[in-house]
């Protein structure tokens, strides 16, 4: 129930923009928030149904830099996402790439110093 309110809420946000200036990288990202979002403030939630929204996230954000690799929040967001499951290398090499497209970005700066 709570994917079809996602998935509409996405279709709606696509239906009120002019549909030749989408940006559908940041649709990704905006997906792959969501979706972490989903998987962290739903109390009562399942593991499995937290590994499955944070899953999702992953992919969402992984499409995302597919179709824009500049896109900071989404190579940012999965260096979170690999720091909180315990990916320390793929966390690293997240946040190292967020570096180079935001020298100054302080999330990354302290996150890889935790590293």
């Amino acid at each position: 129930m709570k994917t079809k309110l996602l998935a509409a809420s996405v279709v709606d946000e696509v239906d009120s923009r002019d549909k030749q200036d989408m940006d559908y990288a940041e649709l990704y990202q905006q997906l792959g928030k969501q979706y972490r979002d989903m998987a962290k403030g739903e109390d009562g939630l399942e593991l499995n149904q937290k590994q499955h929204f944070l899953q999702r996230s992953v992919v969402a954000y992984e499409e995302c830099l597919s179709l824009d690799s500049q896109q900071v929040k989404c190579s940012l967001g999965l260096a979170q996402l690999f720091h909180n499951a315990g990916a320390y290398t793929k966390a690293k090499d997240f946040y190292r790439r967020t570096l180079e497209l935001d020298p100054n970005n302080k999330n990354a700066k302290q996150n890889i110093a935790l590293l």
